[in-house]
Parts: structure tokens; C-alpha cells; sequence
């Protein structure tokens, strides 16, 4: 049962969605829209385990050294 790290794609944004929107329900972290994560798709990492998407987190660059961490779920 290992869990393999790697960067998402385009296929991966509806569990992303889900994934973070389960959270958003539960008043721990912000929903994200659809829209809004396949716009930012480049940003994000997912934790795969068995075929299942069991975690993701999206480093946002706004300028020179600066990032923001998002949607860490």
C-alpha cells in the first residue's frame, strides 16, 4: 500500500474537486470551484494510493520568492 506523489493532471481535477469540496462540506479548508482547479491544474500535486486520488495541495507562485499553499487536503 504505498502512496505515489506526482504532479496532476487535467484527468485528475474532478477528484481534486471532490476531494476538496468533501473538506469545504465539513468547514476545514475553502470549496474550489470546477473551473477553478482546471485553471490551476499546473499548481498541484496529488497523493495517489491504489488507483484513488487520497490527497492533493497546490503551490501558487504569486512573485519572486513568494508562494502560497492552497487547497491542502
Amino acid at each position: 500500500m504505498s502512496i505515489e506523489i506526482r504532479k496532476a493532471r487535467t484527468r485528475d481535477a474532478v477528484q481534486i474537486h471532490r476531494l476538496v469540496n468533501d473538506f469545504a462540506k465539513q468547514e476545514v479548508m475553502l470549496p474550489r470551484s470546477l473551473l477553478s482547479i482546471y485553471e490551476n491544474i499546473r499548481d498541484f500535486y496529488v497523493a495517489e494510493q491504489d488507483g484513488r486520488l487520497v490527497g492533493c495541495s497546490a503551490l501558487h507562485f504569486t512573485w519572486g520568492d513568494m508562494a502560497e499553499v492552497r487547497s491542502l487536503a
